[in-house]
């Protein structure tokens, strides 16, 4: 404000910039949200020793489990433990920070399938976390 109490032209260009600053990264939240939520690639967020946090509709429609069962089961509920491959992708994302490559993968009736997978590590305020 001015000294006669006006809000002056430079304090409304602060507040206009700071309100449209607010508006894109409510916008870009939006964009991420519908991106997670409409993607028809089933997308999991982990930590590192496999508990889901969370995941898409799509997981839930590929595999079977509700979101709360993928909470309770984790990642070895649904990834082959048999498959050679496992070790290796877990090892090389611990060692690099990411792994891209294809996993066996099993449904909660049963069923065994080859599923491409891109993983990696990213941090949370002071939790590590992944996602597949």
């Amino acid at each position: 404000m001015n000294k006669i109490g006006k809000t002056s032209n430079t304090d409304k260009t602060i507040k206009s910039a700071a309100k449209r600053k607010k508006r894109e990264e409510s916008e870009d939240e939006e964009n991420y949200r519908l991106f997670f939520e409409k993607s028809s690639d089933a997308i999991f967020f982990t930590n590192p020793d496999g508990k889901i946090y969370k995941c898409n509709d799509a997981a839930t429609k590929l595999f079977g489990y509700t979101e709360e069962e993928f909470r309770e089961g984790g990642r070895k509920s649904i990834q082959d433990s048999s498959d050679p491959n496992l070790i290796k992708a877990l090892e090389q994302r611990e060692k690099t920070g990411e792994f891209t490559g294809v996993l066996s993968y099993i449904k909660k009736d049963g069923t065994r399938f080859h599923g491409a997978v891109q993983s990696k590590y990213y941090k949370l305020g002071l939790r590590k976390l992944s996602t597949f």
